[in-house]
């Protein structure tokens, strides 16, 4: 089908007869496999497998730690508390500044080859199981937080760069809508299912065992199935590295200035063109809050509603299924209907397939479409983060929990837009920069939301975060109503 995520060829439904056919069904399935394997959306399984590894020790992880540092993992003392809580803050930042640094080495893979960003990702990820089974084993929590550093090396963050900087070569601006939003929707599911891994495996020691078998089974198959061709652009950038090299070893600029240039790179790229800087800095705000607001809420349900963790985990997962189902209905289910309404109205079939081809829907262009489904999102989770605050029973937590699902997919829709405004040898670079505002909100995250945490009593910090989120609202619109008036 035309609409489905996992077909890179279209095929016709009904083939010719043929009397002697030399083409046997064995090399029919090896076509398949082949242009299956050379497509972006090979990927996708990728996006659930990695998920699925995350999650089977995000939600043994905390408790690895308090097993550590704690005589009693269950009830730790004041000065145990304190102890933890400085560790995490400070490997939790530390991890949010190598996240930064690391990105431009994934950028500058990701032009040359496809699989090797992808594998350095996994290999670097399952090295932080690795820090925190020494840890656990050895009974060290320095051991252990350095599983912090490679998760920084290797975050979500990164890997959902790595993986859209191999659906933006799609071709078209709606396959790549489809392949993100798919893509994201994927990796909810995989995280979604954390709660239950934790209630199966019993022993949390035995999620280190999964994680490094989803590990496996996900290099694996990066191996074995995944052959999308590179893009290898003559860019400026490429130009100007190739200078570099040819330079003498005492003309160099220092390795302060060098580090300092991979991060200041990403925003001498948004000052070409003032259309780029309204997303990333929409996309900063938000992950400013999104990256704490989870933990903020934990504590919020814990505290003033008695929510035990497995209340709270079910919680999660309710907000990242809900998330996950209707980033399908957008893209798959609702495109769907409406072709359906237009063959019903007997509209020419020649309009149709133009708009198709365009990847266009009730008029609107598929980047008009995306930013527009990216604001909608934003606006929706502006007002709920701010309104639990307010909430004083249960079901209303449970009532906010939905609203705050439908704003998770605010970033599908952003990166999907903002990739759509840039030439396919421009489009990685897009990303790299989205990916580097959102490890600055995060990085900043703890300091801004940490501190309305511990100065403002009950629900404060939601009203921080709200705001937050509501500055990211009017820089967005104000992106796309420039876009609108440069495209009239």
């Amino acid at each position: 089908m035309e609409d489905s995520f996992i077909e890179s060829v279209e095929t016709p439904l009904l083939q010719p007869r043929r009397l002697h056919s030399d083409t046997s069904t064995e090399d029919v399935r090896n076509t398949k496999f082949h242009d299956f394997t050379h497509s972006p959306a090979s990927v996708l399984p990728l996006s659930l497998l990695s998920a699925l590894a995350l999650a089977s020790t995000s939600a043994t992880q905390i408790y690895a730690y308090a097993v550590i540092i704690c005589r009693d993992p269950r009830r730790c003392d004041e000065d145990e508390r304190r102890k933890f809580s400085a560790s995490v803050a400070i490997a939790t930042t530390a991890a949010s500044v190598c996240a930064i640094f690391s990105l431009r080495g994934f950028e500058a893979l990701c032009k040359r080859t496809t699989r090797v960003g992808l594998a350095i990702w996994l290999g670097v990820r399952s090295l932080s199981v690795l820090m925190l089974t020494l840890g656990v084993l050895t009974e060290n929590i320095d051991i252990a937080m350095c599983s912090q550093i490679f998760e920084g090396l290797a975050s979500d963050n990164i890997l959902h760069f790595n993986l859209n900087s191999l659906y933006v070569r799609a071709g078209s601006n709606t396959r790549i809508s489809k392949l993100i939003g798919s893509s994201f929707a994927l990796y909810m599911i995989g995280i979604s299912l954390s709660p239950s891994i934790a209630a199966v495996l019993g022993d949390y020691r035995n999620s280190f065992v999964l994680a490094y078998g989803l590990f496996l089974v996900a290099f694996v198959y990066l191996v074995v199935a995944v052959r999308v061709s590179p893009i290898q652009p003559l860019t400026p950038e490429r130009l100007l590295a190739a200078e570099f090299t040819e330079r003498p070893e005492q003309e160099r600029p220092r390795i302060f200035l060098s580090l300092l240039g991979l991060v200041t790179s990403h925003f001498r790229f948004v000052i070409e063109d003032f259309r780029r800087v309204p997303p990333g800095l929409a996309l900063f705000f938000y992950n400013m809050t999104q990256s704490y607001i989870f933990s903020a809420l934990m504590v919020h349900t814990s505290i003033n509603f008695q929510f035990s963790s497995r209340e709270n985990g079910f919680l999660l997962t309710i907000i990242h299924v809900i998330a996950s189902l209707y980033l399908f209905t957008v893209l798959f289910l609702i495109p769907k209907i409406i072709r359906k309404t237009r063959d019903k109205r007997q509209r020419p079939p020649r309009i149709n397939d133009e708009c198709h081809e365009r990847g266009e829907t009730l008029g609107y262009n598929g980047a008009t479409r995306d930013s527009l489904l990216a604001l909608v999102s934003l606006l929706i989770q502006t007002a709920a983060v701010a309104s639990v605050g307010f909430a004083k029973e249960r079901w209303q937590v449970y009532s906010i929990s939905i609203l705050l699902a439908l704003g998770l997919c605010c970033p599908g829709f952003l990166k999907s837009y903002f990739a759509a405004l840039f030439e396919p040898d421009k489009k990685p670079q897009a990303l790299a920069y989205l990916a580097v505002m959102e490890s600055c909100g995060s990085l900043l995250a703890p300091v801004i939301l940490g501190v309305a945490q511990t100065v403002f009593s009950g629900g404060g910090i939601f009203l921080v975060g709200g705001a937050n989120l509501g500055v990211s609202c009017v820089i967005l619109s104000i992106g796309i109503l420039n876009d609108h008036i440069r495209d009239r």
